[in-house]
């Protein structure tokens, strides 16, 4: 019998069917079941890792110097606690007794680990809180201190060094501690100049014409290893520097008036001496000169008498002579002649 166009497509469609059916059947799937480790395999996998991680722990620091090592990140001592949190969970989902010589590994080593974790970030924080305090990128790296001039930063305060002194203080006593104290004492030291920069200027500029406290702040400020800060003070003493100089320049033309004022009257003073001088010599020698006029006055006595006359005064024989003659011989004056 003839068959259709229709059947015959059907018939296709049926072999086509039938062809795919079998060869899905005939592939096979591989078996993925691997076998399960044994706890102690595990085990031993999280102490070898543990292990492991201890010496990366131990790299980060320089043992000889009891330092950490140069140029260490927060983000090595994060890397490693997180793989010892990872190793730690791991263990904690074990609880055979069978194994707890393995166990006791394990923990020994994340002990030592987490400790240098401790000692390792305790150092890098006071490292890090320490190189804000300057200018210098890195004042203290590991083992190393910079040696360039270390200048103060801006802005730094009281509670700022004594958040570093705490972190220091906090670490073991080793040449990285001792690096740091030595680093904070430059830190203090240029931090208490400043500060007395300050009030000294902040003094200078109350007073406004203190030629004295204006040179004081400006020594301090001088002094100042930070050229900005010694920038800013300098420039608020510009306008004390004027009005002390113009004070001064007043001052000083004061003082020639005094001066002057005081030659005129010391001159004046001087001259009326002088003339009080010659006025006395005058008079003195007019005085000398009268004495001794007088003294050379003749007048006259006689030969018995006592006394002497400015003429012939009664009887006797009267002779002419000096009043010197006359005094020196003892004779007074006659009260008739000289009344």
């Amino acid at each position: 019998m003839k068959q259709t166009r229709k059947e015959r497509v059907l018939l296709s469609l049926a072999v086509l069917f039938l062809f795919l059916g079998v060869a899905c059947g005939e592939k096979k799937i591989p078996e993925t079941h691997a076998e399960k480790p044994s706890v102690e395999e595990v085990l031993k996998k999280e102490v070898k890792e543990t292990n492991a991680l201890l010496e990366q722990a131990k790299q980060l620091f320089d043992e000889s110097e009891g330092a950490i090592k140069k140029d260490l990140s927060q983000t090595e001592i994060e890397k490693i606690k997180s793989a010892l949190l990872a190793n730690e969970k791991d263990v904690a989902t074990i609880s055979d007794d069978k194994h707890k010589g393995l166990v006791s590994d394990f923990e020994q080593s994340g002990k030592q680990i987490s400790e240098r974790l401790v000692k390792a970030e305790k150092m890098l924080v006071a490292q890090e809180k320490l190189n804000h305090l300057f200018t210098a990128e890195k004042a203290l790296n590991g083992t190393e201190v910079s040696s360039e001039k270390l200048v103060l930063a801006s802005g730094i305060t009281t509670e700022n060094l004594n958040e570093v002194k705490g972190e220091i203080n906090a670490l073991p006593s080793t040449s990285f501690s001792e690096n740091a104290r030595k680093l904070l004492s430059e830190a203090e030291t240029q931090f208490s100049a400043l500060t007395n920069a300050e009030n000294a200027v902040k003094a200078a500029e109350e007073a406004k014409t203190d030629e004295q406290k204006f040179l004081n702040a400006q020594n301090l400020v001088n002094a100042l290893v930070s050229e900005e800060y010694k920038v800013d003070l300098k420039n608020r003493l510009t306008p004390v520097q004027t009005q002390v100089a113009e004070k001064k320049k007043a001052d000083e033309a004061l003082r020639k008036q005094e001066e002057a004022r005081q030659k005129a009257e010391a001159e004046a003073k001087a001259k009326a001496e002088e003339q009080a001088q010659a006025q006395a010599l005058a008079q003195a020698q007019q005085e000398q000169q009268a004495q001794s006029n007088e003294q050379a006055q003749t007048v006259y006595v006689t030969p018995t008498g006592s006394k002497y006359h400015t003429h012939k005064c009664g009887n006797g024989t009267y002779s002419p002579t000096t009043l010197d003659e006359a005094q020196a011989r003892g004779l007074t004056p006659c009260k008739k002649c000289f009344g």
